[in-house]
C-alpha cells in the first residue's frame, strides 16, 4: 500500500534490512539444483571441448566461484629537482663541477 504524497512511512515499514528478497533465494534454490543435477553431464561437456574454448568457458565459471580483483596502479609522487637547485648545493658544498 502506496502512502499519500508528503506523508513519511513509518520507520517500521518495509523488509527489515539483511532480509534477501524471497524471489532471489528462490531462484538461486532452483538454479542449485539443476546445477547439482547436471554436474555430470557439465563435466562430459566440459571435457569435450579444447583449446580456446575450454579456457574461455573455464574463465566464465570461475567468475562465479573466484572473486574478481581488480588492477590498481601505485603513484608515487616524483620529486622533481630543479637543476639550478643542484648546482647551488654543490656550491655551497664547495665541490667543482
Amino acid at each position: 500500500m502506496a502512502y499519500p504524497k508528503g506523508q513519511k512511512r513509518p520507520q517500521t515499514a518495509g523488509r527489515k534490512k539483511g532480509t534477501p528478497n524471497a524471489v532471489t533465494l528462490e531462484n538461486r534454490v532452483w538454479l542449485t539444483l539443476v546445477l547439482e543435477n547436471n554436474r555430470e553431464k557439465l563435466e562430459r561437456e566440459l571435457s569435450q571441448l579444447s583449446g580456446f574454448q575450454f579456457v574461455s568457458v573455464y574463465e566464465k565459471l570461475m567468475a562465479y566461484v573466484m572473486p574478481k580483483y581488480q588492477s590498481i596502479e601505485l603513484q608515487q609522487p616524483q620529486k622533481q629537482i630543479m637543476l639550478t637547485e643542484v648546482i647551488r648545493k654543490l656550491e655551497l658544498l664547495n665541490v667543482d663541477i
